[in-house]
């Protein structure tokens, strides 16, 4: 939730900028270039400072910030395949790669 508020608090800004009648192109490219920045600074170091947010809130309310692990499915390997070793990540770490990287990756893209 903190990931999302930060990333369409600062789009919407820009958005309603956008909006002005009084907008001119290069004014309105600074602003792009100025939400393009935001995305690539917030994929450096916003998942760590949600991390923190969260901590607080988390405080505030009196309940625990954990990351539930992903329940991994053991499977019989058949005669014919190779054995290969299934590459668990941390729940935290997975979130960041599979979820805030992705979500930052395609907000610069979309952007740009």
């Amino acid at each position: 939730m903190i990931i999302w508020y930060e990333v369409l608090n600062n789009v919407n800004r820009v958005s309603k900028q956008l909006q002005a009648e009084d907008m001119h192109i290069d004014v309105a490219i600074d602003h792009l270039k100025g939400i393009i920045s935001f995305f690539k600074s917030y994929r450096e170091s916003g998942f760590e400072s949600a991390m923190v947010d969260v901590e607080e809130i988390a405080s505030e309310l009196e309940i625990k910030s954990i990351f539930r692990e992903k329940w991994v499915i053991h499977r019989k390997k058949q005669f014919d395949e190779t054995s290969s070793k299934e590459i668990t990540q941390i729940a935290e770490k997975s979130c960041k790669i599979n979820y805030f990287i992705y979500i930052e990756n395609q907000a610069i893209i979309t952007s740009e």
